[in-house]
């Protein structure tokens, strides 16, 4: 009997570190069930937002890339072209998190349940929180600590005075080595403060390779602080066996991830009452396998393919494409 072909899974990243992790985290679940070919696609900016309708934007994708049988994204300037290439292309559309569009234009929607979406949609899939990548078990290096910090956002006040004095009391408390991975939103005030007042921590932009390498060593670090305007960072520190805090923003209104930040923080105690700072607890027992859980249903769901226990628990081997070397058939890796 011929053995089934693989499926042809397009990865749509638009540079956001968070949304990028919990696409590569379904990807890597989907893989270790079943054979897969993964195109990455990083999105430019002439393809955010809406403008990923026009056709003419997705030209440069050669003829010879294999048609996709799932397309795979998240973050709001995705969708359109998520959308645009399933019309030009085929395939069923998943998206991450709650999209900006109606829910009935995707195939799947995977939205964790602090978005609080309150419909009996058959595509809806309710997760416990954002995606996280599966990874093995590994010692705890004493000598990484890592801070890794937001910006503003729609939920939450940026106080660049606040979190240079919280984080120079956590230095203070807590000795290094420590280094900061800033984001995309973290303000410049921030930073030119920070490296003016102190040198206790090297901050590392997001673009940095050594940014990217620390953040792949996450959950080998002695310590670990967020702040919490990221629920992606939130999930990553709360499936991370590290020392976590949580640092604590001024909210900006009243919304469904203030309430889900607050529920934490009502279970973690702050290290004191001058200081916004949280210890998140220690995790006791391992974090439900979302991103397995995903996995079983979009490839059940929407590919009908039947999972064997034996396939469920040994996984299988990836294949990563990217559309410039598709036809060659060599293996690549997109950078964040």
């Amino acid at each position: 009997m011929r053995p089934e072909p693989p499926t042809v899974i397009w990865r749509f990243f638009d540079g956001r570190r968070g949304h990028e992790n919990q696409v590569r985290a379904l990807t890597e679940a989907i893989c270790r069930r079943a054979s897969a070919i993964t195109v990455d696609l990083p999105l430019q900016p002439r393809q955010f937002g809406f403008r990923g309708f026009l056709p003419n934007r997705w030209k440069s994708i050669p003829p010879q890339t294999p048609a996709p049988d799932l397309l795979i994204a998240a973050g709001h300037r995705t969708h359109a072209s998520l959308l645009t290439c399933q019309r030009l292309y085929g395939g069923r559309t998943v998206v991450l998190m709650k999209p900006g569009l109606p829910l009935n234009l995707f195939d799947a929607c995977i939205i964790p349940l602090h978005d609080r979406v309150r419909t009996r949609h058959p595509a809806l899939f309710r997760t416990q929180g954002a995606l996280t990548q599966t990874r093995p078990a590994a010692d705890i290096n004493p000598n990484l600590k890592l801070i890794l910090l937001g910006g503003p956002s729609r939920h939450f006040r940026w106080d660049t005075n606040l979190v240079v004095r919280t984080l120079q009391h956590l230095l203070s408390e807590e000795p290094g080595p420590w280094t900061i991975l800033t984001s995309r939103r973290t303000p410049a005030e921030f930073t030119a403060n920070w490296q003016r007042q102190s040198r206790a921590a090297p901050l590392l932009p997001p673009e940095s390779t050594a940014a990217h390498q620390l953040w792949q060593q996450l959950h080998t670090s002695a310590g670990l602080l967020v702040t919490c305007d990221s629920m992606s960072m939130i999930s990553e520190a709360l499936a991370s066996p590290s020392e976590t805090s949580l640092l604590r923003l001024p909210a900006a209104r009243k919304s469904r991830i203030t309430t889900a930040v607050d529920r934490l923080i009502a279970d973690s105690p702050a290290v004191s009452e001058e200081i916004p700072l949280h210890r998140l607890p220690r995790r006791v027992v391992a974090p439900v396998p979302e991103a397995d859980r995903c996995a079983d249903f979009l490839l059940e769901r929407l590919l009908g393919v039947q999972l064997s226990n034996m396939v469920r628990s040994n996984g299988s081997r990836q294949q990563l494409l990217h559309p410039q070397t598709a036809a060659a058939d060599t293996l690549s890796r997109t950078r964040i």
